[in-house]
């Protein structure tokens, strides 16, 4: 039982030193290409805020619109199916679910990084409500 928890603790710790292996040479491929942390989007619009103003609008209405809106905030939730995916994005305002295609974004990123997670810059979500 003893030698049991010893190998098991072994294989957490070389578990674990892989994903700091794999972390630190992520984040020196970010180093390489600039700045890996950076901040400077400053969204215009909040997910309460959205909400407030489109939740009782009609699909007639959103289509119709020409709104665009920039947001920022924690992915908790992506689905990908393909060439479209779901985003459940939350601020400081509460949550606000994204529809995102692979050609609204800049060519290859929506494959090379923000199928895989890796973004080296912030994307913004742009859309015509």
């Amino acid at each position: 039982m003893k030698n049991q928890k010893i190998n098991e603790s072994k294989v957490s710790e070389q578990d674990e030193n892989k994903l700091i292996a794999e972390r630190k040479s992520k984040l020196a491929l970010l180093r390489k290409s600039g700045n890996p942390f950076v901040n400077d989007f400053k969204p215009s619009n909040l997910a309460k805020s959205l909400h407030e103003e489109f939740d009782s609008a009609s699909n007639e209405v959103l289509q119709a619109g020409n709104n665009k809106v920039s947001v920022a905030g924690r992915i908790m939730l992506k689905r990908i199916m393909g060439k479209a995916s779901f985003v459940q994005l939350q601020d400081t305002s509460g949550q606000i679910q994204l529809f995102v295609t692979r050609d609204e974004l800049v060519e290859s990123f929506y494959n090379d990084q923000f199928k895989m997670g890796h973004w080296r810059h912030y994307w913004r979500y742009r859309n015509s409500f």
